[in-house]
C-alpha cells in the first residue's frame, strides 16, 4: 500500500506557502524547504518534498497544458459560445476523469474524492445548462424561420428557392 505523503498532513496555509516556494525556486532546493519547514515545526525529509514537488509540477504542467487547449478553442471558435463551451466542458470530464483513475485507493478518501464528486457535478450542471441553453436557441431560430416563412408565403416575386434560402440563413443551416 502506498504511503500517503508528509506534506498532505501539512494545514493548508503552510502547504500553499510550500507549494508557492517551490515554484519560486523552480523546483529545487528541497534541502533549503526541508530546514524551512523544520523552522515551521513540520519534520518533512528532502525526499518527500522532491516526491511532492514532482508531482505539483506534474501537476502544474498538467493546468498549463489544459489552459493552452481552452485557448485554442476559444481562438479557433470566437464566434460560436456554444462549441466552446461544449468542448471546454468536454475537456474538463476528461481531465476529472483522468484524475479520479490516476489516484490510489488511500488518495480517493475524504476530501479529494469530495473534491472530484464536486467537480464532476459542477461540470454535469454546466453540460446541462450549455445543452438547455442550446435547445433554446434552436427554437427560437425555428420559430423565427417559421414567422419568416409564413410572412414570405404569397408574397409576389419570391421564388421557392429563395425562401428556402432565407430559412436555412436564420436556421444556420448551410444549403
Amino acid at each position: 500500500m502506498v504511503r500517503r505523503s508528509a506534506v498532505l498532513g501539512l494545514p493548508e496555509d503552510v502547504r500553499e506557502q510550500l507549494e508557492d516556494r517551490l515554484v519560486g525556486s523552480a523546483f529545487s532546493n528541497y534541502v533549503g524547504l526541508a530546514e524551512w519547514l523544520e523552522s515551521q515545526g513540520y519534520k518533512i525529509s528532502k525526499s518527500s518534498l522532491h516526491r511532492y514537488g514532482s508531482d505539483f509540477q506534474s501537476s502544474l504542467e498538467g493546468l498549463h497544458i489544459a489552459t493552452k487547449q481552452a485557448q485554442a478553442i476559444v481562438q479557433s471558435s470566437p464566434d460560436d459560445e456554444g462549441v466552446m463551451a461544449e468542448s471546454l466542458l468536454r475537456l474538463m470530464q476528461s481531465k476529472i476523469f483522468s484524475a479520479v483513475v490516476g489516484l490510489s485507493q488511500d488518495e480517493l478518501s475524504g476530501s479529494v474524492l469530495s473534491r472530484l464528486a464536486r467537480a464532476a457535478a459542477d461540470v454535469s450542471r454546466a453540460d446541462l445548462s450549455n445543452r438547455k441553453y442550446q435547445q433554446e436557441i434552436r427554437e427560437r431560430a425555428a420559430a423565427a424561420a417559421a414567422a419568416v416563412d409564413r410572412q414570405l408565403q404569397g408574397q409576389k416575386g419570391l421564388s421557392p428557392e429563395l425562401a428556402a434560402s432565407i430559412r436555412a440563413e436564420i436556421l444556420g443551416i448551410p444549403l
